[in-house]
């Protein structure tokens, strides 16, 4: 997942793929060399795409077999460059048609502010070592970012905490050992940290128990009842801190408040 700086965008708008640093031996294998060839079908992809205006430049992080860049490269006109730390994914993703290169997002992204349009991450900010600083990175890039995750506060997920066993639901049922989702939040955690960043929600969504279906409960009371959540951010009225040195369905609208509203294992 890095992202190196790409030059800034030539006169037609359009940025140069970023060269990213390369991962560290040992967080490279998602298993993407083994499986299906079909594209992947995330129950996000719709909301994301329909997020995203028309002809944007979009950086996607963690794109995997670049099945949603190549979704926003049909379906909305899209420049889409992706960034993936599994080798096998970024062949998959460029036998789809989508610009990739490999690299570890927790590096930092050495694309200049402002290189993009769009930057996203679907499901993929809880597997990250520096999820803070990730966040902050595409908020500089990009003036908008959309983010999914799946939510620690979900009611089923607190309820196996109580029983005093670590919850499956966030982690789409694995146990906590054969996953690498390591920064697991609930959506008001999440809320907090893009306020801490400068940035402000602006539209949601989120699904309900089956994780894949919208729900109108869960959009009125998404910290208790959202199995999943996604969110776009814009930059607030100030900038975002700087960041540690690096080693089809209409939004529902918000205010970013909590009580307002994996991708692989």
């Amino acid at each position: 997942m890095s992202c190196a700086r790409p030059p800034a965008p030539a006169s037609g708008g359009r940025p140069e793929p970023p060269v990213p640093r390369a991962p560290r031996a040992g967080r490279a294998d998602y298993g993407w060399a083994t499986r299906p060839p079909e594209p992947t079908r995330r129950p996000e992809y719709d909301t994301l795409v329909a997020w995203t205006a028309r002809g944007s430049r979009v950086l996607d992080l963690g794109c995997g077999d670049g099945a949603l860049g190549a979704r926003l490269i049909a379906e909305r006109g899209c420049v889409v460059h992706g960034i993936e730390i599994d080798p096998a994914g970024v062949e998959r993703t460029r036998a789809r048609g989508v610009e990739a290169r490999l690299g570890d997002v927790d590096a930092g992204l050495e694309a200049p502010a402002d290189a993009y349009d769009l930057a996203v991450m679907n499901v993929t900010l809880q597997m990250v070592y520096r999820p803070g600083f990730v966040l902050g990175e595409m908020l500089r890039v990009a003036p908008v970012v959309l983010v999914s995750f799946p939510n620690f506060g979900f009611w089923m997920a607190r309820l196996e905490a109580l029983a005093g066993r670590f919850p499956r639901r966030p982690l789409y049922g694995y146990a906590w050992h054969e996953t690498r989702h390591i920064h697991l939040c609930s959506w008001a955690d999440f809320v907090d940290l893009a306020r801490s960043l400068g940035a402000r929600v602006t539209a949601q969504d989120h699904f309900g128990r089956d994780s894949r279906t919208p729900s109108r409960l869960a959009r009125a009371w998404p910290n208790l009842l959202a199995a999943v959540c996604i969110a776009r951010l814009e930059r607030g009225g100030r900038r975002p801190r700087p960041a540690e040195s690096p080693a089809g369905r209409p939004p529902s609208q918000s205010t970013g408040g909590p009580g307002g509203s994996g991708e692989r294992p």
